[in-house]
């Protein structure tokens, strides 16, 4: 293989042992440094002389060349190769994002964490658990403890909390319409329990509003 700056003897690699011996008229960039640094360069009759092992045996993830303008092409082959890894992961991840399984689940509760959210062991299979947090569709509730903007929004939080609580426990609890969730490791769900549509419990008492997944409203004054 031809250097592409001085048409020399060339960069010659071997994949296999990820060595490369750099041009013997050039370090790749033009310059005749390389060859006075290693005492090598053209030898009478035009045959190269062998580079010294410590340079000639120079280790990389993937051989470099330089282009016609003496440049290394190493930093943009390594963003193409980042580029396609991103888009590859785009075309995996996407279509598992926007799947909803319809269901029914049946979920064991774990913890209520607030009015709108809890970690369920659902069963998916004979004898295969998963544990996940849990957000129901169509309410919102106030957000508790450090996200909540007021002492009010915080007391209100704990009430939807204790509510939802009470709703969950020791009933049978399915979830159908689950879908991903915006954060990772959550998903969104219909929620039913002893046949009562959860969120519309908890609309209906006043511990939380309607939620299209749009912006959400205060709590506060």
């Amino acid at each position: 293989m031809l250097c592409t700056r001085c048409k020399g003897a060339g960069v010659l690699a071997r994949r296999a042992t990820r060595v490369i011996e750099p041009c013997p008229q050039c370090d790749g960039t033009g310059t005749d440094d390389l060859a006075d640094l290693a005492g090598s360069g053209i030898a009478e009759g035009g045959a190269p002389r062998p580079l010294p092992p410590a340079i000639r045996r120079l280790r990389i993830d993937r051989p470099e060349a330089c282009d016609t303008d003496g440049r290394r092409t190493g930093a943009a082959a390594m963003i193409r190769r980042l580029v396609a890894a991103l888009a590859v992961a785009l075309l995996i991840v996407t279509p598992a994002a926007a799947e909803t399984l319809a269901g029914p689940f049946l979920a064991e509760i774990v913890r209520v964490y607030d009015g709108d959210t809890f970690q369920a062991r659902i069963r998916i299979w004979l004898g295969q658990d998963v544990l996940v947090w849990v957000r129901l569709i169509g309410v919102d509730t106030p957000e508790l403890g450090r996200r909540a903007r007021c002492p009010e929004e915080n007391a209100r939080a704990r009430a939807a909390r204790d509510y939802l609580a009470g709703l969950l426990g020791g009933a049978a609890v399915v979830l159908t319409q689950v879908k991903g969730d915006k954060y990772a490791g959550r998903v969104d769900a219909v929620v039913t329990a002893h046949g009562t549509d959860v969120a519309q419990a908890l609309v209906g008492a006043g511990y939380g509003r309607p939620y299209d997944g749009r912006a959400r409203q205060g709590w506060c004054g």
